[in-house]
């Protein structure tokens, strides 16, 4: 079965709706084209899936009641890894309308049956989540090229 990218990204924002009480409509797919969004919005970017173990089940099925020739079908299936990636922007660095505590309160919402059932409704389901990385220190800092040591 091949994952729907469009009913994964569906139950991601109603998840970020719900636990961040960010507008439906501010929460896009990054590098989505459009107009630029006044804070507070959040981004959300769904890497590749990809295979979790080294080889997938192979299989074959038998129905006798198709065409001569299409009568078996072969297949190969397993779990596949998918990693939303979850950015949010505002105005603030601090206190509970800040990114971090917007990102932490999304990331403790995952434990609650209503994103678990969505996530589960989109045929998928969450395995793992990481750190809530402040970057708000990198705001409006110059890029420093390649450094060489002598």
């Amino acid at each position: 079965m091949a994952i729907d990218y469009a009913a994964v990204v569906r139950a991601a924002r109603a998840w970020l709706v719900s636990a961040t009480g960010i507008p439906d409509g501010k929460v896009i797919l990054e590098n989505q084209s459009g107009p630029e969004l006044e804070p507070p919005y959040a981004t959300m970017k769904l890497g590749a899936a990809r295979r979790m173990f080294p080889q997938d089940y192979r299989g074959q099925e038998y129905d006798g009641t198709q065409a001569q020739g299409s009568e078996v079908e072969l297949y190969a299936t397993g779990p596949r890894e998918l990693v939303i990636t979850v950015s949010i922007y505002t105005k603030t660095a601090n206190g509970n309308a800040s990114a971090v505590s917007l990102l932490a309160n999304a990331r403790d919402a995952l434990e609650l049956e209503s994103a678990v059932s969505g996530f589960a409704a989109a045929g998928a389901a969450v395995v793992d989540t990481s750190d809530v990385r402040d970057l708000s220190m990198l705001l409006f800092t110059d890029f420093q090229g390649p450094r060489t040591w002598s």
